[in-house]
Parts: structure tokens; sequence; C-alpha cells
């Protein structure tokens, strides 16, 4: 587990993945954040400082002014996958300070009609609208939730990327999944 961790972790806030910016590195950092995500859930009663130093070495990449959009994107889908907490306690109120920093950097490249330069900037847009759409699911569900009965079931979804809420007994007692895809493919 050891020796496997920093590879994982550097394919989810590595620097560059790919010989080509243009080739799909996003999926391998979403699969890594999977696969984060994987271990944490399976190991972390055996090793219970594992999830708080992953934690910590995704916060770090957040934290370093110096790292590309790629290695941010990395860090917020890894942290969003270790749980709610993590996704409240630390991506909440960081945000709004990524999203005026996205927003001008969205203008000067629309200026200069950097197109790769604004891929990037929407990968990052959709990572932090999961953030806070994880966040958003949670405080609904807590809000409206009855003791002993579930108002939404989370998870994630093969084939989407996070299914967005199962609502029970709404149609005679059946569970009726709404699923939205939220890291969208921008173009």
């Amino acid at each position: 587990l050891h020796q496997l961790l920093p590879s994982v972790l550097t394919c989810l806030v590595g620097k560059r993945l790919c010989q080509s910016p243009t080739d799909d590195h996003w999926s391998v950092r979403d699969y890594a954040s999977e696969i984060v995500m994987n271990i944490c859930d399976r190991y972390t009663a055996e090793y219970v400082s594992l999830q708080p130093r992953i934690t910590k070495t995704l916060s770090d990449a957040l934290s370093d002014h110096s790292k590309p959009l790629t290695t941010y994107y990395g860090a917020v889908v890894g942290l969003c996958g270790l749980g709610h907490n993590v996704t409240e306690s630390l991506l909440v109120e960081l945000i709004p300070v990524f999203c005026t920093v996205l927003d001008d950097e969205l203008g000067e490249s629309a200026a200069s009609s950097a197109s790769m330069r604004r891929f990037e900037i929407l990968k990052m847009y959709g990572a932090l609208i999961h953030a806070s759409v994880v966040c958003t699911l949670r405080l609904e569900r807590e809000k409206y939730e009855t003791p002993g009965e579930t108002m939404f079931a989370f998870g994630r979804d093969e084939e989407d990327g996070l299914r967005a809420g199962t609502i029970s007994g709404a149609v005679g007692g059946e569970g009726v999944t709404s699923t939205s895809k939220v890291l969208d493919h921008a173009a």
C-alpha cells in the first residue's frame, strides 16, 4: 500500500501526465481519485493515519500557488472523493476564491484565443461545481431527512460520475433515481 499510493497520488496531482497536453489526462486523474477513495474506504480502519496523510498531500497541492490548474483539478477531485466532511472543511471556503481567479483567467484566455487554457479552466470549474454539489446535497439531505428514513442516498455512478440522489418513498415506496453528469467534457 505504501509503495502504491505515491504513484496513484502522482497520477492525481502530477503536473504533467501525458506527452501532449491535448491527451486525456483528465480521465487518469478522475480514475486515480476513485482509487484513492477505494483505498481509504478499505484500509482506513487498519491505518488510521492514511486518510489524514492523503488529505494533507492534496491540500498542500491546493495551497501551492506555483502549481498548474491540472494539479489543482486533481487535488479538488481527490478531496471530493474523500467524503463530504473533507469537501466541506477544505474546499467550500476556497470555491469563491478559485472562481474569482478562474473568471479573470477565462476572460484573458478568451481575448487571446488560447483554447487549451480555456479547456483547463472549464474543467476546473467542473471540479468546483462537483464539490459544491456534494456539499449542497448533504445539507439538503440533513435538512429533510427524518430519523429512521433516508431521503437521499449518495454515491458514485460508473457511467455518469455523481449519482445525485435516490428519493425513497416518492412513488409507492419505490426509489426514483436522478442522475446528473457534473464533470462534463467541455469543448
